[in-house]
């Protein structure tokens, strides 16, 4: 398993165990008097500064936990469904070398941080214990509030992600983020620029002969790759904030970089790249199928082209090795890195 993929998995979890913790500590406590005693902190003392005492309060520590757990629940699942070929990179730079410091610095960061909730789930679990044995424990209408919210929540979690995903709500909120229509040999793409006088800067035309790969990506997948692959580029923010400006003016066709929407939680998030182009971008979809099956079928037969010289200049096809795309099945060229059919970055073979 990769750094990068390694350090969003130990983020996850290491997110998932602090909610965990708190839910731990916090409906325990509602079984404590009042007024108790502590062999720690000496004597007796009122506790009513460290228990929820309102409705409305513990209802908001329980709703609040539900969600930090579901999300930290959420991003552990993307992480392990992380596709480590779609975080490889091939241009090199400093801001790469610097990708890949964050990368070591991330490991080391995570495990620092593992020790100090090693030693913080210690020191709660020794304190609860020690106020569980020094009071008498007994059911409050805080506990069974908030155990009850609890519960309820376990029953009803399933049907209520059904519900959203048949509300289509993650649509509804992906609305004002770019979208694309294919043309002939590429596509155009609306970038949905807010505040132009010339609305028809928004409109940008790509060539699919521009472009060497499309690539898709999951929240988490694009997040690390922006993170932990390319690095904070300073040279693609200096080169898109002037080709926008320059755009705008009317001094070029279209900016060669775009990426103000590649990290969001919710569209779908598309790589185009060449030479010279740069796009990355959450597109208003969450199917991108059609844009990667036509830049497939525009890129296919240069592909089959080459793997019929290649065959025909040996013998029965001896002496040359075949590979096929392990995501469509698709032939691949000699000395192809991606996929023709469906854009997809393979592993070299040495």
């Amino acid at each position: 398993m990769g750094k990068p993929k390694l350090n969003q998995i130990f983020t996850g979890t290491l997110i998932l165990w602090v909610g965990i913790l708190f839910l731990l500590l916090t409906l325990p406590l509602t079984l404590l008097p009042q007024q108790g005693a502590s062999h720690l902190f000496g004597g007796r003392g009122s506790f009513n500064n460290y228990l929820p005492g309102s409705t409305f309060l513990c209802i908001f520590i329980a709703a609040f936990l539900i969600v930090y757990i579901e999300s930290a629940v959420w991003w552990t699942k993307q992480s392990l469904k992380i596709e480590e070929s779609k975080l490889q990179y091939e241009e090199r730079s400093l801001w790469t070398a610097i990708a890949l410091f964050f990368q070591y610095a991330g490991i080391v960061y995570s495990i620092f941080l593992s020790l100090i909730l090693l030693a913080l789930t210690f020191l709660f679990s020794y304190i609860v214990i020690d106020l569980f044995k020094s009071n008498p424990l007994s059911f409050s209408g805080q506990f069974f509030l908030m155990a009850g919210i609890y519960v309820l929540y376990g029953i009803a979690r399933n049907p209520i992600y059904s519900s959203l995903k048949k509300s289509g709500a993650a649509k509804k909120l992906s609305w004002g983020q770019p979208t694309y229509t294919l043309t002939d040999k590429g596509l155009t793409i609306d970038l949905k620029m807010k505040n132009l006088r010339d609305p028809s800067k928004n409109l940008v035309t790509i060539g699919f002969d521009e472009l060497d790969e499309i690539r898709t990506f999951s929240f988490v997948e694009a997040q690390t790759f922006l993170k932990y692959t390319i690095g904070p580029n300073i040279e693609l923010v200096i080169r898109q904030t002037k080709d926008l400006h320059d755009y705008i003016k009317g001094k070029i066709k279209r900016p060669s970089v775009y990426t103000f929407t590649a990290i969001q939680s919710v569209g779908k998030i598309v790589l185009l790249k060449g030479p010279d182009l740069f796009y990355f971008l959450a597109f208003d979809t969450q199917d991108v199928s059609d844009l990667v099956d036509a830049f497939g079928s525009f890129k296919a037969p240069r592909g089959r082209a080459g793997i019929a010289r290649r065959r025909s200049s040996s013998p029965a096809g001896r002496g040359v090795e075949s590979r096929f795309c392990p995501k469509c099945g698709d032939p691949i060229a000699e000395g192809e890195n991606f996929c023709d059919k469906c854009g997809k970055q393979l592993k070299k073979v040495e």
